[in-house]
């Protein structure tokens, strides 16, 4: 009886919080067929795998340049290189503030020497 509402709870569980992907491992755990709880977790985990890499595998196959009337699309290799290029270019653009700003800090400390030797000089 006890293992009968372990079971029951499990299942329940499984199906209110939406996880019937656990429901194979809980019928397993519980003594039922094997066989039959095998086949379930292939259908909710083999062959969802299955089909993602058959959708990667394929898609990797399809995925050239795609033209249209009005556009045409870059295909994966030239999204990358311009999402490098554009990553390069923001290095770049941040090395040159840094320059900047080291500059301007180099002419304010310059500029603030200057003014204490102006300062030491009007007041001797």
């Amino acid at each position: 009886m006890a293992k009968m509402n372990w079971r029951g709870g499990a299942l329940k569980f499984c199906n209110v919080a939406g996880l019937p992907i656990l429901e194979p491992f809980v019928r397993l755990v519980a003594g039922e067929d094997v066989k039959e709880q095998l086949v379930g977790i292939a259908k909710f985990i083999v062959l969802p795998i299955v089909a993602v890499v058959a959708f990667i595998v394929l898609w990797g196959a399809a995925a050239r340049t795609v033209v249209s009337d009005s556009v045409r699309l870059p295909n994966l290799s030239e999204t990358w290189n311009a999402g490098k290029q554009l990553f390069v270019m923001h290095a770049e653009e941040r090395a040159k503030d840094r320059q900047k700003k080291e500059e301007k800090s180099r002419e304010a400390v310059e500029l603030m020497r200057t003014a204490k030797k102006l300062e030491k000089q009007a007041s001797t």
